[in-house]
C-alpha cells in the first residue's frame, strides 16, 4: 500500500469516526439543482422519520432543510469559466431528540458583507423583534428567483429559535466559500448547548472530497433489510450522481441482495437487533466506491468481523456476483475495515470498488 493510499485510509477512518458520533447523518456533496434538491429532500426526510426525535421536532427540522437547500441552490457562485472551487455541501445530524444542518457554499465575494451583516443582525435579535422584522421584510418584499430579501434565512432563525453560526473563507477575488450551521432541539426556556460543530469540520470534508465529482453518506436506520427502504435509495442516488451509480434495472434488488447476504455471514441472521447502518457512495473521474458498514457491540465485533473476513477471502466471486447485478463492471478490489468508536461499538466496513 502506497503512502498516498494508506494517508487517505486513515484520513477515511477519521472523518468516519466524526460522522459515527452522531445516532444518524446525511452528508451530501456535489453540485445543486433544482433537480438535485428533488432528489435530496426525500433521501434526508426518509433517514429522519426512521429517528426517534420528536414529530413536531422532524417538521420544523424539514422545513428548515429545505429552506437551507434552496439557499445553496439560489445564491451559490456560478463561474464564467471552470474553476477547481469546492463543490456544495449539505450535512444533516441528528442525535438525543434534535439534528443539526450544515450547508456550505462558493459566493461571489462581493456578497460577503451584507450576508454577514444580515446574520448578525438576525443574531441579535429577541423572539418578538424577530416576529416583527419577519412581517415587516414580508409586507416590503417582492419575491425574485433569488428569494426575497433574506427571508429564508429569518425562517430558518425562527423555525429554530436558534442563532444562526456562520463562517466565510476567501477562495479568489471573485469568490468565497460560505458555511452556516443551526441546530433544532425542542424547545424549552434554556436549552443546552448541544454540541453540534460542523462547520469546523466542513473544510477537512471538503479536503478529502474534493477530487469527487459525487459523495454521499447515508447513516443511521437508514435501510433495515427493507427492499422498499434499498428502491427508494437507489432511485434518488441514481438522480443525484452524473454518471447514474447503480447501472442496471434490477440494481435495487442486488443491492439488497448484498446487504442481506453480508448481514447473513455478519449475524448469521438476515436480521439483526440494531439495523445501525453505514451507507457511502462515491464517483471518482467516474469509478464508483461502495461502502457498507455496521455498528457493532464491542462483545460481538471480533466474531461477526472474523466471519464476514472468512467469507470474502474463501469465496470472494459470492459478492462479485451480486455486484454483476448492479455494476456493469464489477469490483476487483474488496477490502474489509473495523475500528473503535462511541459507546462501546465497532464500526466495520467493507469497501469496493469500480474498475476503471
Amino acid at each position: 500500500m502506497t503512502t498516498e493510499v494508506q494517508k487517505e485510509k486513515l484520513t477515511r477512518i477519521h472523518l468516519l469516526k466524526q460522522l459515527m458520533e452522531r445516532d444518524s447523518s446525511f452528508l451530501y456533496y456535489g453540485n445543486f439543482t433544482d433537480s438535485i434538491n428533488d432528489a435530496l429532500i426525500p433521501l434526508v426526510e426518509n433517514l429522519m422519520d426512521k429517528t426517534e426525535v420528536s414529530m413536531v421536532t422532524r417538521k420544523r427540522t424539514f422545513y428548515i432543510l429545505i429552506e437551507c437547500i434552496q439557499n445553496v441552490n439560489r445564491h451559490h457562485y456560478k463561474p464564467d469559466k471552470e474553476q477547481n472551487l469546492p463543490k456544495e455541501v449539505f450535512w444533516v445530524e441528528g442525535d438525543e431528540g434534535q439534528f443539526n444542518i450544515v450547508s456550505g457554499n462558493a459566493i461571489e465575494s462581493a456578497d460577503v458583507p451584507s450576508l454577514r451583516s444580515k446574520i448578525m443582525k438576525l443574531n441579535s435579535l429577541s423572539s418578538e423583534a424577530l416576529n416583527a422584522h419577519y412581517k415587516t421584510i414580508l409586507k416590503e418584499t417582492v419575491l425574485t428567483t433569488k428569494g426575497g430579501a433574506g427571508l429564508g434565512l429569518i425562517e430558518v432563525v425562527r423555525k429554530s429559535s436558534n442563532k444562526i453560526r456562520f463562517k466565510f473563507k476567501k477562495l479568489n477575488e471573485q469568490c468565497s466559500f460560505f458555511s452556516m450551521e443551526t441546530t433544532i432541539q425542542k424547545r424549552e426556556q434554556n436549552p443546552p448547548d448541544p454540541g453540534f460543530r460542523g462547520i469546523g469540520k466542513l473544510e477537512e470534508l471538503n479536503k478529502f472530497y474534493n477530487k469527487l465529482s459525487f459523495g454521499l453518506t447515508l447513516m443511521g436506520r437508514c435501510a433495515n433489510n427493507e427492499l422498499s427502504d434499498i428502491e427508494t435509495i437507489v432511485h434518488y442516488i441514481n438522480k443525484l450522481s452524473v454518471p447514474e451509480f447503480f447501472e442496471k434495472q434490477d440494481s435495487a434488488e442486488s443491492f439488497h441482495g448484498l446487504i442481506v447476504h453480508l448481514a447473513n455471514i455478519c449475524f448469521q441472521q438476515p436480521k439483526f437487533a440494531d439495523p445501525h447502518m453505514l451507507l457511502q457512495f462515491e464517483i471518482e473521474n467516474g469509478i464508483r466506491n461502495l461502502i457498507i458498514g455496521w455498528l457493532v457491540p464491542d462483545a460481538e465485533a471480533s466474531e461477526c468481523f472474523n466471519r464476514l473476513e472468512a467469507h470474502i477471502h474463501s469465496q470472494p466471486t459470492s459478492v462479485v456476483k451480486i455486484l454483476n447485478g448492479m455494476m456493469n463492471r464489477p469490483s476487483p478490489f474488496m477490502e474489509l475495515n473495523k475500528f473503535q468508536v462511541k459507546n462501546n461499538n465497532q464500526l466495520f466496513t467493507i469497501q469496493l470498488q469500480q474498475e476503471r
